[in-house]
């Protein structure tokens, strides 16, 4: 799990002797507060997230991922994790793909829940990472999110519905429909094989049909290719710990002052 940071005003009222302990209490809560709110404002996002996100533009989730948890006067800044999320049940866990970029250990890109389906049913080797095809004869099935261009959850969910139905036999070659990705068979490839006299890529490939009658023709035409896992890497050589930490640096004090003379005006 991602190592999460704390800070601890204990140690930092010691040098706070202008006013009674009390109230350096209650102002290092505010400031603390403050902070944590501080962290999620977009302008102060944007200076962790060339660490947190990288390739393509994140997915909301994703930019959600840094959590605040305050007890009095100590607050934990980090990724969420099963513990911090509301459902953990829900998704994969922010701080467990982001660990390569936070924690400095593996650099493979986070095995997707759609990556683990493909693995558990057989369809796709480990070292594999299936890559879309927005261009091919399949176009008009791999549709984009619009907020980061990787293909819709729906298209994922039906490539997995057609992989099943044509592995369980529900669908066959008499299946033509151009509907749906699930209206016709979809087969994957582990390895580069002759499949009909023609040689395939390791890939997803959906069964396409042009024409009508006798002079209909069917091919494959490929949802993804399998290439090797890649390799994610930091768009800065700082570190979220270091950056959380420089902006504690920056503003925790100044805002525990502020706090502080504002509860020494409010009492005159």
């Amino acid at each position: 799990m991602v190592n999460k940071l704390t800070f601890d005003f204990a140690q930092i009222g010691k040098q706070l002797t202008f006013f009674e302990q009390s109230k350096a209490k209650f102002a290092g809560k505010r400031a603390l507060t403050r902070f944590g709110r501080d962290l999620k404002k977009k302008d102060i996002k944007e200076q962790y997230e060339k660490v947190l996100f990288i390739g393509k533009k994140a997915v909301r989730f994703t930019t959600n991922s840094t959590f605040t948890l305050q007890k009095g006067l100590r607050m934990k800044v980090g990724v969420k994790d099963e513990v911090a999320m509301d459902n953990p049940t829900k998704g994969n866990p922010a701080a467990k793909y982001l660990f390569p970029v936070l924690g400095g250990g593996s650099r493979q890109a986070y095995e997707t829940l759609f990556i683990q389906h493909l693995q558990r049913g057989n369809y796709m080797n480990d070292g594999q990472y299936p890559e879309a095809v927005f261009d091919g004869l399949a176009k008009r099935f791999m549709k984009r999110k619009a907020s980061n261009g990787r293909p819709t959850n729906t298209v994922l969910q039906n490539t997995l519905i057609a992989l099943g139905k044509t592995k369980d036999g529900s669908l066959t070659r008499r299946n033509r429909g151009n509907a749906r990705i699930q209206d016709a068979r979809v087969i994957a490839f582990k390895e580069d094989k002759v499949y009909k006299n023609k040689t395939y890529r390791a890939g997803i490939y959906r069964q396409i049909t042009q024409g009508r009658g006798k002079k209909s023709k069917v091919f494959l035409a490929p949802l993804f290719m399998y290439k090797d896992v890649p390799n994610v890497g930091r768009k800065t050589t700082e570190t979220f710990e270091s950056i959380v930490t420089k902006l504690a640096r920056q503003k925790i004090g100044r805002l525990w002052i502020e706090e502080a003379k504002m509860l020494a005006r409010t009492n005159q």
